[in-house]
């Protein structure tokens, strides 16, 4: 009876032991599993911010293209009306210019 109750003992030792590290190894298990799905998370996030940022600076260029567009164009019209200016004035002189000389010839001959 005696050798039953130490084998039944050591029986019960040796579960209980078995427990203990079923538990231990779950517990270990599961504190990498947390981990890894923390840093999912946080990377998850972090990523989605940076989309963000992205699609901000994005947009930000985007405006800042329109913006030199429509100042290249504005350019363009100014150069247009200034050399229509320039061509004028000199269509002016160059009409002055006959003027004067035909009076020059008309007063030599």
């Amino acid at each position: 009876m005696e050798i039953s109750l130490r084998i039944n003992e050591r029986i019960i030792d040796m579960t209980e032991v078995l427990q203990w590290i079923l538990v231990s190894l779950i517990g270990i298990i599961g504190y990498f599993l947390r981990d890894v799905h923390v840093s999912f998370k946080y990377h998850r996030i972090k990523s989605e911010e940076k989309e963000l940022r992205l699609s901000e600076d994005l947009g930000k260029l985007k405006g800042k293209i329109e913006m030199v567009q429509q100042q290249a164009s504005n350019d363009i019209s100014r150069i247009e009306q200034i050399t229509q200016l320039k061509l004028d004035q000199i269509s002016k002189d160059v009409a002055k210019l006959t003027e004067v000389i035909t009076k020059l010839l008309d007063q030599r001959i």
